[in-house]
């Protein structure tokens, strides 16, 4: 099991997007380095942006980058992602219809290897771990929930990574 963490002050995406080219530049693109972060200023969870009265049908019509951080409105951090929402809220968001969400932080990985990764989702969902893409299935599913395409990352050493 992975722990999951966000920095704090996180001031936005635009913080998080610049902290993870500060490291791009030495990385191989073939396989993801664990980056350097201050395990003190780590609190647990990730931190989250709620998008109210998001009724888009497809993630690219959401909010990102500055502008996600002037419309979104940030909530308590998620403490893990092994949620199943039925007619409860979406996580700690007071709605259980027409939100967005935009979450952000590290996942600390006990060791180097492979993994997969997929998700089970009915509205849309991207995973990127060090800026690569490990889940993909962004479009309103009409039909109801249902599993994405796995993918996977090889990760060179145990570490903290980003995950957005």
């Amino acid at each position: 099991m992975a722990d999951v963490a966000f920095h704090e002050p996180l001031t936005g995406h635009d913080e998080f997007d610049n902290l993870i080219a500060q490291f791009a530049e030495e990385q191989d693109p073939a396989k993801a380095d664990p980056i350097k972060v201050d395990p003190a200023r780590l609190k647990p969870g990730l931190a989250v942006i709620y998008f109210y009265e998001f009724w888009g049908r497809h993630l690219d019509e959401l909010f990102s980058g500055e502008e996600a951080n002037l419309v979104g409105k940030p909530g308590d951090p998620i403490p893990y992602l092994n949620h199943k929402f039925g007619k409860n809220q979406v996580f700690g968001s007071g709605k259980r219809r027409g939100i967005g969400v935009q979450m952000d932080g590290y996942l600390n990985m006990a060791e180097a290897g492979e993994y997969g990764f997929k998700a089970f989702a009915n509205d849309g969902i991207r995973v990127f771990i060090d800026e690569q893409l490990v889940v993909d299935d962004p479009a309103w599913h009409e039909d109801g929930d249902r599993y994405s395409t796995p993918l996977s990352i090889t990760l060179s050493k145990a570490g903290w990574y980003p995950i957005r």
